[in-house]
């Protein structure tokens, strides 16, 4: 993966989307990687590609200025999508394992349902 510019910050995300503070950051850095692709997808590579370099440069106009709460807040819930998804399980050299801590108990399929459902909702735009 090329460095990866975060147009939302670690705390944004976390605040935003009501997320673990306990995360660790590397954790959560392939969720905002793919939460971008979803964006460029979204509004095309070369508008976000220089939406992208604006931002990296700290020149935004006027009008991405006005843009970039909703680019942020687009980009963290796709990122909460993501990582809920996936936030039970780890990977390892010998597939995916789920993650448990003690005194708990991963949620069943039927348990998470609403909360992928919740999730994919606020993401969808």
């Amino acid at each position: 993966m090329a460095k990866l510019i975060k147009i939302i910050t670690y705390a944004y995300l976390y605040e935003e989307c009501d997320m673990p503070k306990s995360l660790p950051n590397d954790e959560v850095d392939a969720f905002i990687y793919r939460a971008q692709e979803n964006l460029r997808a979204t509004i095309g590579d070369e508008f976000y590609q220089d939406f992208k370099t604006n931002f990296e440069a700290n020149t935004l106009s006027a009008a991405y200025t006005s843009l970039l709460p909703y680019v942020k807040q687009f980009l963290a819930w796709q990122t909460n999508e993501l990582w809920t998804i996936r936030a039970n399980f780890k990977t390892s050299r010998s597939g995916f394992r789920v993650h448990t801590e003690e005194n708990s108990v991963v949620a069943s399929e039927k348990e998470m349902a609403p909360i992928i459902r919740d999730a994919h909702y606020r993401s969808d735009y």
